[in-house]
């Protein structure tokens, strides 16, 4: 059996280590985070694949980003423990022609334990608008 406590201790950090990046404008601190082969599922994009296509994502998205939060609102986890999902809610502000834009939305991500590190391996996200 598995520490459920402890494991969603080290899933919220990870969210907490992706936002801190996020903050200081470090796409490669993002992405560590992230599986090699993830899927991203972006509103209104095709389906991206891969540390590149998130790349490019995370340009498109830091160019603009003035502030990031996160918060965990849910994490479950497979009977072994290997596999996890985690439902949780952002709040970004990003620099829009007339000032600055709120952006209020929530995440689905699905997160594999390998070699003892949470990593995501699928991501998908829209606005509350």
């Amino acid at each position: 059996m598995f520490d459920v406590e402890a494991e969603k201790a080290k899933i919220v950090q990870l969210v907490q280590a992706s936002v801190e990046a996020e903050n200081s404008d470090d796409i490669e601190a993002v992405l560590t985070i992230y599986d090699q082969d993830c899927y991203t599922l972006a509103p209104d994009m095709k389906l991206m694949k891969g540390h590149s296509d998130l790349r490019g994502l995370y340009q498109v998205i830091l160019e603009s980003l003035v502030h990031m939060e996160n918060e965990a609102i849910d994490i479950h986890f497979s009977e072994n423990g290997d596999m996890a999902y985690l439902i949780a809610s952002y709040h970004m502000v990003l620099k829009g022609d007339e000032g600055d834009v709120d952006q209020i939305g929530k995440f689905l991500g699905a997160l594999s334990k390998k070699s003892g590190e949470w990593k995501i391996v699928a991501i998908s996200y829209n606005t509350d608008e």
